[in-house]
């Protein structure tokens, strides 16, 4: 049966690097994550289709007015959503998908597919996500110490009113990875 996961978390935690190490692996073979999209400039390294598609802003506020996505919003200056088609050409394709979210896209997702299961993938601490932040070099000082805010009210909100019916903490990656595997491809 094709089920519908959604994995969010802090911006920094590893979500795209552990779903992806998560999924390369044949008990994975019925799972493909869903890419979701995004106004933004394409960081180094990233490719279209691949880690997001990346469309102008006029095409993706046609998407708004046409109805065409299940969840969308607006951060850090830039629009990202989850198109509704990305969703069902897998699904029906009797595929599971993976998506990765943020908590008021989780949201509206469940509102749509309410049986999707959520995983919370959590940073090892504060300090550690600073850390990943820094190091992955495409942030601005400002702009992390933005995220580390946002990071603590998630995490605040999550443990306040929890979305996710799975948690996984990015500690030890391949640790966290198995996890994820576990949950997305063998329940």
């Amino acid at each position: 049966m094709a089920r519908l996961f959604i994995v969010f978390g802090p911006s920094g935690v590893g979500k795209s690097s552990v779903v992806a190490a998560a999924l390369a692996n044949d008990t994975c073979a019925r799972v493909k994550q869903i890419v979701t999209c995004t106004t933004r400039k394409p960081r180094p390294g990233e490719m279209d289709g691949v880690h997001y598609h990346f469309v102008s802003t006029q095409d993706f506020e046609r998407y708004i007015a046409q109805g065409e996505l299940i969840e969308w919003s607006k951060a850090y200056g830039t629009y990202y959503g989850l198109l509704r088609s990305s969703v069902e050409n897998v699904l029906t394709q009797g595929v599971s998908a993976v998506v990765l979210l943020d908590r008021a896209g989780v949201k509206a997702a469940k509102q749509e597919y309410p049986s999707a299961q959520v995983v919370f993938l959590l940073p090892p601490s504060l300090n550690a996500l600073k850390e990943r932040l820094m190091t992955r070099g495409a942030n601005t000082t400002t702009e992390i110490d933005v995220r580390l805010i946002l990071a603590e009210q998630e995490l605040a909100a999550e443990n306040k009113a929890p979305l996710a019916d799975f948690a996984v903490k990015n500690d030890v990656f391949e640790v966290a990875v198995q996890a994820m595997r576990t949950i997305v491809c063998e329940k």
